[in-house]
């Protein structure tokens, strides 16, 4: 099994935090403070996920799907 990484910055005034996955092919932002999470891709919106009730280990398991997205990207060049 492969080693999923990111990187997580937490800005506790604005309470945000923000994912940027090993490969930095994808990226997500949470505001915690409208319980929303932004996904992107090379810079473009996706979609928003309401994490507002997700638990601890829900909102793992949905970093770690774009770790093994973010991963499997990196095989293919940027434009």
């Amino acid at each position: 099994m492969k080693l999923l990484q990111w990187t997580t910055t937490h800005n506790t005034a604005q309470k945000t935090m923000n994912h940027v996955f090993h490969c930095a092919r994808i990226m997500m932002y949470t505001d915690l403070n409208t319980g929303m999470a932004h996904v992107q891709k090379d810079g473009v919106a996706l979609y928003t996920i309401d994490v507002s009730n997700m638990s601890l280990e829900e909102y793992t398991r949905e970093l770690e799907k774009l770790a093994v997205e973010d991963e499997r990207l990196s095989d293919f060049p940027l434009d």
